[in-house]
């Protein structure tokens, strides 16, 4: 330290701190409470926390703990005191930067644990691997196409681009809380798929601590939202209308009647694959649009599944459809016989070229293969039924705003109100018992008949009347 050093010496406060303005050429102030902090004021006015010390067997020298605009007087001596206790344990106060230098940024980390880790052979379902990377990909790798979320990004970290070490639990409680705002659910699952990396990153001694711990009882840690379960479901005259819209045919042909869906404006596969989820309770993304006509046996009214999400079933399901639902696959592959005139609006619903892989699945898309602003190429198979759920709803006349997913919701409710054995709506829904009774939700009317029945079983009994 051959420099002469302007110094001051006084107790660093965060109002003293903020109230120094730049000079001339650069200066130190000095903590009276922690020797060897100083805070450097550059022209600039740019400031940092700077720690003069000297190893033993060393020379003196000047440690950069961090910027004042990230740390606090209180976290700044803290820092300190870290380093003064890895000298007094014989380290180098350098190790620990040499270290970080050589430590990975937080992208290249979870890339690295998607190939090692977060794979079909180590036990995860593919359902859950996609989830995992369809979450990170906007929220640490900031890909995404929606306007609102980019604006989002202004006010949180770029994360990808950070040692993991620099990564705490303020950075991850400010993401979550962005996120939350307007998707408390989703705020849930990045924080989740977050730990899962950091709880790998602590395996292969990448960090020493998981700065997304949840907080439980009384100990620190991140306040998660609250998710209430969905609880909504169509009642018998609500699902009734709805059906009468989603399925129509013609009583002469048997086929579905054109002018209904152009009329409604309605997608007609949409309608067909709505109705089907209403008779099987089946999953809308990973079931049922996904359905490929050889998982299907028409003639014993069998579906069969290679993979649920809850499959503990070796990879393979079966499951009974009723008459209702065989009808639907039956119309859907009577349409696919013939061509459907090119003046009607919704032309080549159904009829396909030779060879086109879209003839492989139930539930098609009319939209595959077209580019849309993003470059990104459709599906062959149809995934997005909200707008024409919405519509239907609208037609039938509820009121209340019903996620797609009520479908589930509804013929679950229902099979346990006719056959009150949670043991026959699990299997209906492929999902364990326990689940199957969060599904499935007792209508009022089923509640009151039991009621009504338990307060007749224990009514007195009649007095018996005198014999004269």
């Amino acid at each position: 330290m051959k420099e002469k050093l302007n110094t001051e010496i006084t107790n660093l406060t965060i109002g003293f701190c903020n109230s120094l303005k730049p000079r001339d050429k650069r200066f130190f102030v000095r903590d009276s409470l922690v020797p060897g902090l100083w805070l450097k004021i550059m022209p600039s006015g740019f400031k940092s926390w700077v720690y003069s010390c000297r190893p033993k067997g060393h020379k003196p020298m000047r440690i950069v703990v961090g910027s004042f605009e990230t740390l606090s007087p209180a976290k700044a001596r803290l820092r300190v005191k870290e380093i003064q206790s890895d000298m007094f344990k014989g380290k180098h106060p350098t190790e620990a930067r040499r270290k970080i230098k050589g430590e990975p940024i937080l992208g290249d980390a979870i890339k690295s644990w998607y190939e090692l880790q977060l794979t079909v052979a180590n036990g995860y379902r593919k359902s859950t691997i996609k989830s995992v990377k369809a979450s990170l990909k906007v929220w640490v790798f900031r890909k995404t196409n929606s306007l609102d979320v980019r604006r989002k990004f202004k006010s949180i970290d770029d994360l990808q681009y950070k040692k993991i070490s620099n990564i705490n639990a303020d950075k991850i409680k400010k993401l979550h809380d962005t996120i939350k705002s307007s998707s408390p659910y989703m705020a849930n699952r990045v924080v989740a798929y977050l730990r899962m990396f950091f709880n790998y990153a602590i395996d292969k001694n990448l960090c020493l601590i998981n700065p997304c711990k949840v907080k439980k009882g009384n100990k620190f840690g991140l306040q998660m939202c609250v998710e209430k379960p969905y609880q909504e479901y169509l009642s018998v005259d609500e699902l009734r209308k709805v059906l009468n819209i989603l399925v129509v045919t013609d009583a002469r042909t048997n086929r579905l009647k054109v002018s209904h869906y152009a009329d409604c404006f309605l997608n007609p596969v949409a309608c067909l694959m709505l109705a089907f989820q209403l008779h099987t309770g089946r999953r809308t993304r990973s079931e049922v649009s996904l359905l490929k006509w050889s998982m299907v046996q028409v003639s014993n009214a069998l579906m069969i599944l290679p993979q649920t999400k809850t499959s503990k079933h070796n990879g393979i399901y079966s499951f009974a459809l009723s008459e209702p639902a065989v009808e639907i696959l039956r119309i859907i592959q009577r349409e696919k016989l013939v061509k459907i005139t090119d003046k009607c609006w919704f032309r080549n619903r159904f009829y396909f070229e030779p060879g086109d892989i879209r003839n492989k699945y139930v539930f098609p898309s009319r939209d595959y293969g077209r580019k849309i602003a993003s470059g990104i190429g459709k599906t062959p198979y149809l995934v997005d039924v909200r707008k024409t759920w919405l519509s239907v709803l609208k037609m039938a006349g509820v009121e209340r705003k019903l996620k797609h997913y009520a479908t589930r919701h509804t013929t679950m409710s229902w099979t346990l109100a006719q056959t009150s054995n949670i043991k026959s709506v699990a299997e209906i829904g492929g999902v364990s018992e326990e689940t199957a009774s969060g599904y499935a939700k007792q209508s009022k009317a089923v509640v009151r008949k039991t009621l009504k029945d338990m307060q007749d079983l224990i009514k007195p009994p009649q007095p018996l009347k005198e014999v004269i």
